[in-house]
């Protein structure tokens, strides 16, 4: 299951539209589509109630929404998190000083 599937999902349970989902992510209508049935397959469920246009969640299409919306702010919140230390990385500034080690004075003082 890949995040951007994911976000399609979530995208096409908040417009209730495949065609505006689908400019969101620029892809095809069809591609949202088949995104959204992709995940019906693989939770082997409907998550829409058939036929119906906007788009509706059935009940498992609520819980999946619930949970895709968890697992995006999630992953989003990992990728800030990656991006701060390749900054900090990046940015790193090495002074040239040498770390204290308590060892070494110690053998010093023998």
């Amino acid at each position: 299951m890949k995040t951007g599937t994911l976000r399609l999902f979530c995208d096409v349970a908040l417009t209730r539209s495949f065609t505006d989902a689908a400019r969101l992510h620029g892809c095809t209508p069809a591609g949202a589509s088949q995104s959204f049935h992709a995940l019906e397959r693989e939770f082997a469920m409907p998550l829409a109630v058939p036929g119906l246009r906007p788009v509706h969640l059935n009940e498992a299409g609520l819980v999946c929404h619930e949970y895709c919306r968890h697992l995006v702010g999630l992953v989003d919140e990992l990728i800030a998190r990656l991006e701060k230390i390749r900054a900090v990385r990046d940015n790193h500034v090495d002074a040239g000083l040498v770390p204290y080690r308590s060892e070494e004075r110690r053998v010093g003082k023998e």
